[in-house]
């Protein structure tokens, strides 16, 4: 197995005074954009659960110069506060079963904290990283999610779905204003209240709306020989103690984004489930790409 080196450097070190509640708006690891305005926003460039460590080692990604200024990183978000008082820890299992812990780490103001995958000597496997919070002044310890992911030293084969791969995918409110050009995440995560929802206004199709969505590459990157997208998507919609709604197959839109608003005002509290599939274009064929689940509370 190849040796390469890389530092374990815990980016956020904002520490102050304050008191306040803390919610989980987001978890993954992707890369990380550190520029300028680092501080001050989370920017994520991509994120996924599959990573070539062949290809952003030799690109930089490690090093945090990948196409300027990208890191692959771990990254977690919660509300912003201009004086903190929760800290952020991490336990990653390496892919050998090993496990490391880093933290205690302050969040910067923004609300986020990124952590840069020290790869050692891994190169292949899977890992996992679980988040938790702490306390400054009565010391509460909660543990607030977890985060799995492959990597592997060189491409991997080209798979069922050639020139399209998954760069995002989730549940949450996106704003729709600019509903085919900027896929605009505004929050995600793993369990809503429909009674906040509501109250909000997410499921009146307005500019911020409840939903799915799922982002790959450009359609430019995927064209037929007659010069239009050779991939189109679908989805299965599951609510509890329901039939499956099937729905497409749609175009994507020109920058590689879909997104599928849920209403679930008057639906069923419980798990629900989103199956993502791509259609050929040409063959009909239909490939299963991501699964989504979410709790939905009162």
């Amino acid at each position: 197995m190849r040796k390469i080196i890389a530092a374990v450097l815990p980016l956020a070190l904002v520490l102050a005074a304050g008191a306040q509640d803390w919610t989980l708006k987001d978890l993954g690891v992707g890369l990380v954009v550190e520029d300028a305005t680092y501080a001050e926003k989370l920017t994520i460039a991509e994120r996924g659960d599959s990573f070539d460590l062949k290809a952003l080692y030799e690109n930089g990604a490690l090093a945090g110069t990948y196409r300027g200024k990208q890191r692959f990183a771990a990254f977690i978000q919660g509300p912003a506060a201009d004086h903190p008082v929760w800290y952020w820890s991490c336990i990653m299992r390496f892919p050998d079963g090993k496990t490391a812990e880093f933290g205690p780490y302050g969040f910067y103001a923004a609300g986020h904290g990124t952590l840069a995958i020290p790869a050692g000597g891994y190169t292949e496997g899977a890992w996992e990283l679980a988040f938790s919070i702490r306390h400054r002044d009565t010391k509460e310890v909660r543990q607030v999610g977890t985060v799995k992911f492959t990597t592997t030293w060189g491409a991997p084969a080209a798979g069922a779905t050639p020139g399209w791969r998954l760069l995002d995918s989730g549940v949450g409110i996106y704003d729709q204003t600019n509903y085919d050009t900027v896929l605009a995440i505004v929050e995600r995560g793993e369990t809503w209240s429909r009674s906040k929802l509501y109250e909000k206004g997410y499921f009146a199709n307005r500019s911020l709306v409840f939903g799915a969505w799922l982002k790959g590459p450009p359609t430019a990157e995927y064209l037929d020989p007659s010069g239009r997208p050779s991939w189109m998507y679908g989805f299965t919609l599951t609510e509890p103690g329901k039939a499956p709604l099937d729905f497409g197959p749609y175009n994507f839109y020109a920058p590689g984004f879909a997104t599928a608003f849920i209403n679930c005002a008057s639906g069923s509290l419980g798990a629900w489930k989103l199956d993502w599939y791509l259609v050929n274009r040409a063959t009909s064929q239909r490939v299963p790409v991501k699964t989504l689940g979410f709790t939905l509370t009162e």
